[in-house]
């Protein structure tokens, strides 16, 4: 519009063209017109979105939006339970009667009260009599006589013995212990406390845990009868 003022200025029209400049000013004042207002609304439009969006901003920064995390469930694997395993014990000891002529015997009665099968299983012991002159210094002689005898001449026969599975419950099985004939004077020396006996027995198996083994090591109360009671020798006692 500004170019076309400068042209007709700088050249004049003929009186017959001043009609059409005027319209063409006309025009271009009324486009110029709608082209401002076209403008000014979408710069209105664009501060109305920028006040907005710093609204907003405002707004979140004084009261922050909380947003709802669901957590993760969580999987609990049920936890595994313990083996089952086996354990042998000794129920019963029982001593034959002393009779001159007859070995020495310590019957051994052996249950499963575990909750497993026991595999493999073999056992045996041996009775010893020995001299005793002095039960406060010849007691401890006695003992190691036994057991060193015991884990030399017995154990070695033991693991070589034919194995076998002994159930848990109720089920139990034994073995015989036996030692020399007895001779009057064993009997006597029983008696008198002159002679000590000792049974010693061993057991070996396996369950899902690995191999075991029990040894077991005992001596009569002097004087001896089969109705005495038994002592433990710490000497041999264990299990695994």
């Amino acid at each position: 519009m500004a170019a076309l003022g400068v042209y007709v200025s700088l050249k004049p029209q003929p009186p017959e063209k001043h009609v059409r400049f005027i319209v063409a000013f006309v025009i271009l004042f009324l486009g110029g017109g709608v082209v401002n207002v076209i403008q000014t609304r979408i710069a209105s439009k664009v501060q109305e979105s920028l006040q907005g969006q710093l609204e907003q901003i405002r707004r979140n920064t004084q009261n922050p939006p909380v947003f709802n995390v669901l957590p993760t469930p969580v999987t609990i694997l049920p936890a595994n339970p313990p083996p089952k395993l086996a354990q042998i014990v000794l129920s019963e000891t029982k001593i034959l009667p002393f009779i001159e002529g007859q070995k020495a015997t310590v019957n051994m009665y052996w249950t499963n009260s575990g909750e497993a099968m026991a595999k493999q299983f073999c056992g045996g012991g041996k009775v010893y009599l020995l001299p005793l002159a002095d039960l406060s210094k010849d007691i401890k002689k006695a003992e190691k006589v036994a057991v060193d005898d015991f884990k030399k001449r017995v154990i070695p026969t033991i693991k070589n013995a034919p194995r076998a599975s002994l159930n848990y419950g109720t089920e139990r099985v034994f073995f015989s212990a036996e030692g020399p004939v007895l001779s009057k004077e064993d009997l006597n020396g029983l008696g008198s406390g002159q002679k000590i006996m000792y049974a010693l027995s061993a057991v070996y198996f396996s369950d899902s845990a690995g191999d075991h083994y029990i040894h077991r090591c005992g001596f009569l109360q002097s004087p001896a009868t089969t109705t005495s009671n038994w002592h433990f020798c710490v000497s041999f006692e264990g299990q695994k």
